[in-house]
Parts: structure tokens; sequence; C-alpha cells
């Protein structure tokens, strides 16, 4: 099964051809220069990541892939502790 990302479904939302470029032809995608735009988004996003850890200062930071994470989901999941990805 193939993952996405959130940031990459959101792309796919906005333009489709951008989307199949970063999948199938990144060196086509990441050839250009970021605008300001785009940079802003990244900003945002970062800033936004950062407030939602604020709201669970007890939280655990999950990282990885989904495909390395379902088994740890429920092990984490299943003792209550907070999880923000």
């Amino acid at each position: 099964m193939a993952w996405i990302s959130k940031t990459d479904y959101v792309l796919w939302r906005e333009c489709a051809k951008n989307a199949w470029l970063k999948l199938h032809r990144p060196e086509i995608y990441y050839a250009s220069e970021l605008t300001e735009f785009e940079q802003a988004v990244i900003d945002a996003g970062i800033e936004v990541e950062g407030v939602a850890r604020g709201l669970f200062p007890g939280g655990v930071l999950v990282t990885g892939w989904p495909t390395e994470l379902c088994g740890r989901f429920s092990t984490q999941g299943a003792d209550g502790v907070a999880l923000v990805d």
C-alpha cells in the first residue's frame, strides 16, 4: 500500500500535475527555487506544528512513515500517552 503525506495530498488538491512530478520525476519538481508564497506556507506549517505541540506539553513526538508507525500507535495509544505528529 502506498502512503502519501498531508503535504502531498494538499499538493494534489491544488495541482495534480505537480503532485505527479513530485512522486515520479522529483528531479524536475525540485529543480526550481521556492517562491515566497511556498516558503510562507512552509513557515506557517512549522508555526502551526509548534502551537499543536504546545497544546500537548507531555506528549510524545512520533516520527517515521505510516508503515513503520502502525504497531507503535496501538501500543502507545493503549497507554493513554498523548501523540502529536
